[in-house]
């Protein structure tokens, strides 16, 4: 656009209709309206080719030559408006823009050889664009003769150029959005890890106590076996109960667990006082250990929808809680959640009194690997993971926001 301006500026067209616009107007849009071309183009291709996460090193370089082209744009403004003296330094600025063209290809031909998805289609579009410009600028100066077939080149390199970026960047913006969702893929196969760990770790915790026991028990007979082999059948006989009690704990547990993690992805009625009750049961051990109470309100006795992923975003935000409670001892740890319906929604809220999420602002708790928690490979993920089952597989919305020294979601979904 602005190199088209340029275009209809040079050939004096504004010159010619009297259309009540001051001539030093035109002539300050004449040398200014094409600078800032170059200098737009010079970003384009700072931007496109990511520039500054890729070659830092050509980061300083792309600097410099916009700072350049900075200063020379103002200078001209200035001798245009208030000094006419200085005016000579249109002289630099024709001779420095031909020069950034020619870099602006050469830095095509190194993306070019950095194998960059674009790179030779955007060669073939500075190399129309510097072709043309540079017969233009020769049939100004009379180094041409036929000035009239020369004049309508910049408008067809203009118009190539323009359509080859556009190509470009449409072929960009395309592999980023495949990218994307080669991402949210990935993030929901991790999403899966993540859960395995999970229960894992909720095993780890559930099974502790009834393995010490079992331990010292075997410690015990082995004293017992060694040292007073009389005492051993009577105390085995006291010790069975409690045995037999540790392991029938431990098989439920792993019952629970195969029962929430093996639950097919499907679309069904389910409780949700007996859903969430199944996921106080897994994080029982943690439950007690942060002393928390755990409160539910709602007028619903069930929903139809997919319980498996309700579960785990509810399981999240109550880990996440415990977690929280556990780093940060108190004697009133709560955790409310109300559940409502409101016409074809189900609104969850849910909040905590555990300090709130200490990350500001306090959405960007939502992305990847963003954590204050500390240590494991896991942090970070279950939060973005939360994210993405509300809006991914329910198609409903979460916000987070820090209320009342706690943090406080809310979750829509429609059923």
């Amino acid at each position: 656009l602005l190199i088209g301006s340029y275009l209809i500026l040079s050939n004096g067209i504004l010159y010619q209709l009297d259309i009540g616009v001051n001539l030093e107007l035109i002539t300050l849009l004449t040398w200014v309206v094409g600078d800032t071309g170059i200098l737009f183009l010079i970003i384009f291709s700072y931007v496109f080719f990511e520039v500054r996460k890729k070659y830092k090193k050509l980061k300083t370089f792309f600097y410099g030559v916009m700072a350049i082209n900075g200063t020379l744009i103002s200078i001209v403004i200035f001798a245009v408006l208030f000094d006419n003296s200085l005016f000579y330094i249109t002289k630099i600025t024709q001779p420095f823009y031909k020069s950034t063209l020619v870099l602006i290809i050469l830095f095509g031909i190194y993306m070019y050889m950095k194998k960059e998805a674009g790179a030779k289609v955007y060669i073939a579009g500075q190399g129309i664009l510097l072709t043309s410009t540079v017969l233009y600028l020769l049939g100004l100066s009379g180094s041409i003769e036929d000035r009239k077939i020369v004049s309508y080149l910049p408008f067809f390199g203009i118009l190539i150029d323009i359509s080859l970026l556009t190509l470009i960047q449409y072929e960009k913006t395309k592999k980023e959005i495949e990218d994307l969702k080669k991402n949210k893929e990935l993030l929901l196969e991790q999403s899966r890890f993540y859960s395995i760990g999970q229960a894992i770790g909720h095993i780890t915790h559930q099974w502790k106590q009834p393995l010490t026991n079992i331990g010292t028990s075997i410690t015990l007979f082995e004293a017992i076996l060694h040292h007073k082999t009389d005492e051993l059948i009577p105390t085995v006989k006291s010790k069975l109960p409690s045995l037999n009690s540790d392991i029938a704990f431990m098989k439920n547990t792993m019952d629970e667990f195969s029962e929430f993690y093996g639950k097919d992805i499907e679309k069904k009625e389910f409780f949700l006082k007996e859903t969430i009750n199944n996921i106080k049961k897994i994080l029982s051990s943690k439950v007690t250990l942060s002393k928390a109470q755990i409160d539910l309100k709602t007028d619903l006795e069930k929903i139809y929808g997919y319980e498996h992923i309700f579960s785990n975003i509810v399981l999240i935000m109550i880990n996440n809680s415990l977690d929280e409670f556990i780093s940060s001892p108190n004697s009133n740890n709560k955790i409310s959640i109300f559940i409502e319906k409101k016409n074809s929604e189900i609104i969850l809220h849910y909040r905590d009194n555990g300090g709130g999420i200490k990350i500001s602002p306090v959405e960007k708790a939502f992305e990847y690997f963003v954590s204050t928690k500390k240590g494991g490979s896991n942090q970070g993920m279950g939060l973005p993971i939360l994210k993405m089952l509300v809006e991914e597989k329910l198609k409903g919305s979460i916000t987070v926001e820090n209320r009342d020294r706690g943090v406080f979601f809310q979750i829509l979904f429609s059923i």
